[in-house]
């Protein structure tokens, strides 16, 4: 009778084990699943955190890129443009200082023929610089007898040198002042001046 006591109580206590455990069992899977999720949330969460500041980040390094390079950009022009027009100056001084010899004599002839081309009329009329006034004297003669034209020096402009050339009723004109014809070129001239300056890159 003892034994037979012994044996239910055993299996009532292994009973007992046996549901103990199962019941630790699931509780342990239900916090693990519980921790499991709640984890995930927490990371998920942080990724997603991660994501937004390094976006937000990216985006402010963006922004700081553009306006650095817009800026850069700004004061490159802003100096390029700068030397430019100090090379153009200095070409203008130059020419402004050049001896009014022969040679440029010349060149000032050139300038009046270039302009007389354009005119269909026997009178032309020629502005010249103040400087090159005695030089056209010197070579209006020459001009009128080859082209056969009368040459009428009607205004004495402020300009390094050159001419402007015109028909009468001032329909045609031709501007070959030294400050024009520079003017004309320098987009020509721009890309050289950048290579002189800031070589091939």
């Amino acid at each position: 009778m003892d034994e037979m006591l012994k044996n239910i109580i055993n299996q009532v206590l292994e009973h007992f084990r046996n549901e103990i455990i199962r019941e630790i069992d699931e509780k342990e899977k239900n916090i693990l699943f519980r921790l499991n999720s709640e984890y995930r949330r927490i990371y998920e969460e942080a990724v997603m955190r991660y994501k937004a500041e390094l976006s937000e980040l990216e985006k402010r390094v963006r922004e700081a890129r553009s306006d650095y390079d817009m800026k850069f950009r700004r004061e490159w022009s802003k100096r390029y443009n700068e030397y430019l027009e100090k090379v153009f100056d200095e070409a203008l001084a130059r020419i402004s200082s050049l001896k009014r010899d022969e040679k440029y004599g010349r060149i000032l002839e050139k300038l009046v023929e270039e302009g007389i081309a354009f005119m269909d009329t026997k009178v032309v009329h020629v502005d010249v610089s103040i400087r090159d006034v005695d030089l056209l004297m010197d070579i209006k003669g020459k001009l009128e007898e080859k082209h056969g034209i009368r040459i009428e020096v009607k205004r004495r402009i402020d300009s390094v040198g050159g001419v402007i050339v015109y028909n009468p009723d001032e329909t045609i004109i031709v501007d070959n002042t030294f400050e024009t014809r520079l003017k004309k070129i320098k987009h020509l001239l721009r890309p050289r001046v950048y290579k002189v300056l800031f070589g091939e890159n």
